[in-house]
């Protein structure tokens, strides 16, 4: 898999990256920083990758009048969130241009995603892209939501899909993303809580478009589907140290990725990783009591990348920090 960028005549190339086939990742995770200047140009991305997803997190600022040229080589389905500034051109397979303005968000389908984008002089953007394989995605395939087979259909016939209107980043989904970008974690507790995030978001911005369009009326857990939920949550809790990833727990307990996440939701009144924390707090909270392990030994055992970390969210659950509550 390849990206390509060039000016808007061809002449330079401003960025040009090789990615592993899926956009799989040795240690699970992929992590990189791209800076890039041309000219008035500036940007700063955060690029997260693993199997099937990768996300940019990016700053830029243009001083002229900018255009790009070019993409992916490969289908994808992106998920785009524009947290300032407005961003859009010509893409590959329709007809209109497409733009997304401040504050909004959008869901397409690229067999060819390339393209020619325009920016405006003196504009600062931030936007974070979320891109699936068509592999990835094909994971939903049970659900019996309209968008989602909207996109499946796509997918299939390979053709070029948009929603008809970009939708409002509201509160919710703003939270969300800053949570995505912010991860405090690391190891395999960062890759699942990355994943989580990517999904919770996905859903949140289905249920976004289902209101504009009048509601997909999705399904309610089935008595099968609820053992299996069940069957989810006590593996969390017996690999505790080892969490096993989203697509690694759809697998186990053989429950598609969506259907695990929103089940999960509905059945526990909990995200996925939201209860895996709460539970790793709760370990936590028995070693300091019963225990005189140190607390950043503690903290780095349950996937914390920084003590403070750990403090701040023991504090937010229990109303009282590790330290003082050892005391």
């Amino acid at each position: 898999m390849r990206t390509t960028l060039t000016t808007d005549d061809l002449a330079e190339i401003i960025h040009d990256q090789a990615y592993p086939q899926n956009f799989a990742a040795d240690c699970g995770l992929s992590e990189n920083v791209i800076n890039t200047r041309y000219k008035g140009t500036q940007a700063h991305i955060q690029e997260v990758h693993f199997d099937g997803v990768m996300i940019h997190h990016g700053h830029y600022s243009f001083q002229d009048d900018f255009t790009i040229v070019g993409g992916f080589d490969q289908p994808m389905l992106e998920m785009h969130f524009n947290l300032m500034g407005r961003s859009g051109g010509q893409t590959t397979g329709f007809r209109e241009e497409i733009f997304v303005e401040d504050g909004e968000h959008a869901i397409i389908y690229m067999p060819e995603p390339t393209g020619r984008f325009h920016f405006e002089a003196n504009m600062r953007l931030e936007a974070v892209e979320i891109c699936f394989t068509p592999q990835y995605f094909q994971r939903f395939h049970n659900q019996t939501c309209q968008i989602i087979d909207q996109f499946m259909e796509s997918i299939e016939k390979q053709q070029p899909l948009r929603m008809p209107n970009n939708g409002k980043i509201d509160p919710l989904m703003q939270h969300t993303v800053q949570q995505l970008v912010q991860n405090p974690f690391q190891g395999s507790v960062r890759r699942l809580y990355i994943e989580a995030k990517v999904l919770e978001l996905l859903s949140i911005q289905l249920a976004s478009f289902e209101k504009l369009m009048g509601g997909c009326h999705c399904g309610q857990t089935s008595e099968p589907d609820q053992e299996k939920l069940y069957h989810a949550k006590k593996l969390l809790e017996e690999r505790l140290h080892n969490p096993p990833t989203i697509y690694e727990l759809s697998h186990l307990v053989s429950l598609n990725e969506f259907k695990l996440k929103k089940g999960f939701k509905a059945l526990f009144g909990n995200t996925i990783f939201g209860y895996l924390t709460d539970y790793r707090l709760g370990f936590a909270r028995q070693y300091l009591l019963e225990t005189d392990k140190p607390i950043a030994d503690i903290s780095d055992m349950i996937g914390y990348s920084q003590q403070q970390h750990f403090s701040t969210a023991f504090k937010r659950k229990y109303g009282i920090t590790p330290r003082d509550l050892r005391r």
